[in-house]
């Protein structure tokens, strides 16, 4: 059904300078594309189309939200109307959110970490050289290929050439289902090695990726057993496509074994999943300054024994870690 749906507010005032309208939206596309792009957002500024974005599976960025900046100096010093909206004509339904609209410069994104810590990176893999790479596993629950020259499981030989999709660069990781041909089914996992966050906290795990669905699953799993058990951090059945940055909060604080994995899986001569650059990255605490005490003058000079006042037992015992000073009276 052909649909049209907006919200519009009058009397937005556009500053003189910093005038850059800022705002994020959600595209959703879990339809196929029509032949011709009928399904768009936009933004309209006193009635003009200033953006526009085709609600199509390639600008599907679900569940992530995407930013959008639009320079407004035309309108710099007036009142305007701002119209978001969408158009959707064609047969299947594309879908859009906006949310995060604000005029002038963004302001700066909270820290990483809370105050006292400091971002760390514990563990990295691009898939560059043999693979699985030292310390990984790969898994096959069942899959098959009627392609012989295609694999089952994950690989980070290219063979149908798709290209790094990701926006990483060099080799990549993927589960290709549709190379395996007809008949083929693919449920494949990727591990990682055990991760040390023994004294860390907050871990996150970030990746390149270019993920299209064809009624299977793409899961971000994690382990804090070393693997006997999982919890899904992020799970996709629509499209993600690339180039696309995944970052999102994983558990593990102050863990020694943990793993995460990518699963695959109920992918019957589908599409793909490729994987590039992963990170895990934490908080660390903050080491404070040493001071040495080989540095510390005395004022007046003189040796501890000539100080003019006893000093505690306790206290010479520890003379290599303080310095106590009392008040002379007379």
């Amino acid at each position: 059904m052909s649909t049209t749906s907006s919200v519009s507010q009058a009397s937005i005032a556009v500053p003189a300078t910093d005038n850059n309208l800022h705002f994020h939206y959600m595209m959703y596309r879990p339809d196929p594309d029509d032949p011709t792009p009928d399904d768009y957002a936009y933004l309209k500024v006193n009635g003009t189309t200033v953006w526009q974005m085709d609600m199509t599976q390639a600008n599907d960025t679900y569940p992530n939200w995407a930013e959008a900046v639009v320079p407004l100096a035309a309108y710099a010093s007036t009142n305007v109307t701002l119209e978001f909206g969408a158009v959707s004509t064609g047969a299947s339904t594309g879908n859009v959110r906006y949310d995060y609209i604000f005029m002038g410069e963004p302001p700066p994104p909270p820290p990483r970490c809370d105050a006292g810590y400091h971002v760390v990176t514990v563990f990295s893999e691009g898939f560059e050289g043999a693979f699985p790479p030292a310390g990984w596993a790969v898994a096959n629950n069942g899959g098959s290929c009627t392609n012989t020259s295609a694999s089952p499981i994950w690989t980070n030989v290219d063979g149908n050439s798709r290209g790094n999709l990701t926006g990483g660069s060099g080799a990549f990781a993927i589960a290709d289902s549709d190379y395996c041909g007809s008949g083929s089914t693919m449920n494949t996992e990727l591990w990682t090695p055990n991760v040390d966050l023994t004294g860390l906290v907050a871990p996150h795990v970030a990746f390149n990726l270019d993920y299209y669905a064809l009624g299977d699953y793409a899961d971000v799993d994690v382990s804090t057993d070393a693997g006997s058990t999982w919890t899904t951090v992020q799970h996709w059945t629509a499209s993600a496509r690339g180039p696309r940055l995944y970052d999102g909060v994983i558990p593990g604080d102050n863990q020694n074994d943990v793993k995460v994995r990518w699963h695959y899986g109920n992918a019957n001569w589908a599409w793909w999943w490729e994987v590039d650059n992963v990170q895990v990255t934490a908080c660390a605490p903050d080491q404070p300054t040493a001071i040495g005490l080989t540095d510390v003058v005395a004022n007046p000079v003189a040796p501890l024994s000539a100080l003019p006042y006893a000093i505690p037992a306790g206290v010479a015992a520890l003379a290599s870690l303080a310095w106590v000073a009392r008040k002379r009276t007379r």
